[in-house]
Protein backbone atom coordinates (compact mmCIF):
# COMPACT_ATOMS: atom_id res chain seq x y z
CA UNK A 1 0.00 0.00 0.00
CA UNK A 2 2.68 2.48 0.80
CA UNK A 3 4.82 1.91 -2.81
CA UNK A 4 1.16 2.54 -4.41
CA UNK A 5 0.94 5.86 -2.47
CA UNK A 6 4.62 7.20 -2.95
CA UNK A 7 4.62 5.72 -6.48
CA UNK A 8 1.01 5.03 -7.81
CA UNK A 9 1.14 7.52 -10.67
CA UNK A 10 4.76 6.50 -12.26
CA UNK A 11 5.09 4.96 -15.53
CA UNK A 12 4.88 1.25 -14.46
CA UNK A 13 2.15 1.42 -11.84
CA UNK A 14 0.03 -0.78 -13.19
CA UNK A 15 2.06 -4.13 -11.81
CA UNK A 16 2.08 -2.42 -8.59
CA UNK A 17 -1.78 -1.54 -8.45
CA UNK A 18 -2.50 -4.89 -9.69
CA UNK A 19 -0.81 -5.97 -6.56
CA UNK A 20 -2.28 -4.00 -4.82
CA UNK A 21 -6.12 -5.44 -5.84
CA UNK A 22 -4.81 -8.87 -4.92
CA UNK A 23 -3.78 -7.76 -1.62
CA UNK A 24 -7.05 -6.04 -0.47
CA UNK A 25 -8.91 -8.64 -1.70
CA UNK A 26 -7.98 -10.84 1.11
CA UNK A 27 -8.65 -8.17 3.50
CA UNK A 28 -12.02 -7.91 5.55
CA UNK A 29 -14.48 -5.57 3.73
CA UNK A 30 -13.88 -2.50 6.55
CA UNK A 31 -10.14 -3.10 5.83
CA UNK A 32 -10.22 -3.37 2.12
CA UNK A 33 -12.70 0.05 2.07
CA UNK A 34 -10.55 1.96 3.94
CA UNK A 35 -7.44 0.87 2.11
CA UNK A 36 -8.76 1.26 -1.05
CA UNK A 37 -10.08 4.72 -0.48
CA UNK A 38 -7.06 5.79 1.03
CA UNK A 39 -4.90 4.83 -2.25
CA UNK A 40 -7.65 5.74 -4.40
CA UNK A 41 -7.87 9.16 -2.78
CA UNK A 42 -4.11 9.84 -3.51
CA UNK A 43 -3.88 8.56 -7.20
CA UNK A 44 -3.88 10.65 -10.30
CA UNK A 45 -7.68 9.92 -12.54
CA UNK A 46 -5.74 7.54 -14.77
CA UNK A 47 -4.44 5.56 -12.18
CA UNK A 48 -8.20 5.69 -10.46
CA UNK A 49 -9.46 4.45 -12.93
CA UNK A 50 -7.06 1.66 -13.33
CA UNK A 51 -7.83 0.58 -9.73
CA UNK A 52 -11.30 0.64 -10.14
CA UNK A 53 -10.82 -2.15 -13.14
CA UNK A 54 -8.87 -3.72 -10.73
CA UNK A 55 -11.28 -3.80 -7.67
CA UNK A 56 -14.42 -3.71 -9.42
CA UNK A 57 -14.15 -5.26 -13.14
CA UNK A 58 -18.59 -5.39 -13.15
CA UNK A 59 -18.90 -2.18 -11.81
CA UNK A 60 -16.82 -0.20 -13.90
CA UNK A 61 -18.83 -2.13 -16.83
CA UNK A 62 -22.06 -1.12 -15.05
CA UNK A 63 -21.00 2.76 -14.52
CA UNK A 64 -19.43 2.80 -18.29
CA UNK A 65 -23.06 1.45 -19.97
CA UNK A 66 -24.66 4.41 -16.95
CA UNK A 67 -23.37 6.91 -18.33
CA UNK A 68 -23.85 6.16 -22.04
CA UNK A 69 -27.56 6.01 -20.93
CA UNK A 70 -27.49 9.00 -19.41
CA UNK A 71 -25.75 10.83 -22.52
CA UNK A 72 -28.19 9.31 -24.55
CA UNK A 73 -31.22 10.18 -22.74
CA UNK A 74 -30.03 13.70 -21.53
CA UNK A 75 -29.95 14.15 -26.29
CA UNK A 76 -33.15 12.47 -26.22
CA UNK A 77 -34.46 15.36 -23.46
CA UNK A 78 -32.83 18.10 -25.26
CA UNK A 79 -34.66 17.09 -28.89
CA UNK A 80 -37.77 16.65 -26.98
CA UNK A 81 -37.51 20.00 -25.65
CA UNK A 82 -36.70 21.49 -29.07
CA UNK A 83 -39.62 20.47 -30.37
CA UNK A 84 -42.09 21.06 -28.21
CA UNK A 85 -40.59 24.43 -27.97
CA UNK A 86 -41.06 24.75 -31.78
CA UNK A 87 -44.30 23.57 -31.76
CA UNK A 88 -45.30 26.10 -29.03
CA UNK A 89 -43.80 28.72 -30.87
CA UNK A 90 -46.12 27.30 -34.49
CA UNK A 91 -49.35 27.53 -31.90
CA UNK A 92 -48.48 30.85 -30.38
CA UNK A 93 -47.70 32.62 -33.70
CA UNK A 94 -50.78 30.97 -35.35
CA UNK A 95 -48.55 28.98 -38.00
CA UNK A 96 -50.69 26.00 -38.33
CA UNK A 97 -48.71 22.63 -39.19
CA UNK A 98 -50.49 20.27 -41.46
CA UNK A 99 -50.27 16.82 -40.20
CA UNK A 100 -47.19 15.78 -42.61
CA UNK A 101 -45.29 19.20 -41.20
CA UNK A 102 -46.22 18.46 -37.54
CA UNK A 103 -45.01 14.46 -38.20
CA UNK A 104 -42.16 16.16 -39.94
CA UNK A 105 -40.73 18.14 -36.90
CA UNK A 106 -41.66 14.88 -34.15
CA UNK A 107 -39.40 12.93 -36.18
CA UNK A 108 -36.97 15.19 -36.82
CA UNK A 109 -33.87 14.15 -34.79
CA UNK A 110 -31.44 16.42 -35.37
CA UNK A 111 -30.93 19.46 -32.81
CA UNK A 112 -29.01 22.02 -35.43
CA UNK A 113 -32.06 21.02 -38.20
CA UNK A 114 -34.27 21.63 -34.84
CA UNK A 115 -32.32 24.73 -33.76
CA UNK A 116 -32.76 26.20 -37.44
CA UNK A 117 -37.01 25.63 -37.58
CA UNK A 118 -36.87 27.09 -34.14
CA UNK A 119 -35.14 30.66 -35.17
CA UNK A 120 -37.41 30.83 -38.81
CA UNK A 121 -41.06 30.21 -36.49
CA UNK A 122 -39.64 33.28 -34.37
CA UNK A 123 -40.27 34.97 -37.74
CA UNK A 124 -41.85 33.49 -40.41
CA UNK A 125 -45.29 34.75 -41.73
CA UNK A 126 -46.31 31.20 -43.21
CA UNK A 127 -45.16 27.62 -42.58
CA UNK A 128 -43.51 27.26 -45.80
CA UNK A 129 -40.69 29.27 -44.25
CA UNK A 130 -40.10 26.56 -41.69
CA UNK A 131 -38.51 24.24 -44.12
CA UNK A 132 -36.86 25.74 -47.17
Amino acid sequence: MLSALAHGDEPGAERMLAALAVTLASLDDDLRAQYYWIVHDCLGEAMRRKLEELMFPAWVEQTTKARELLAKGETVGRIAAKIEALLAICETRGLALSDVDRDRVLACTDVPTLDAWIRRAARAAAVAELFD
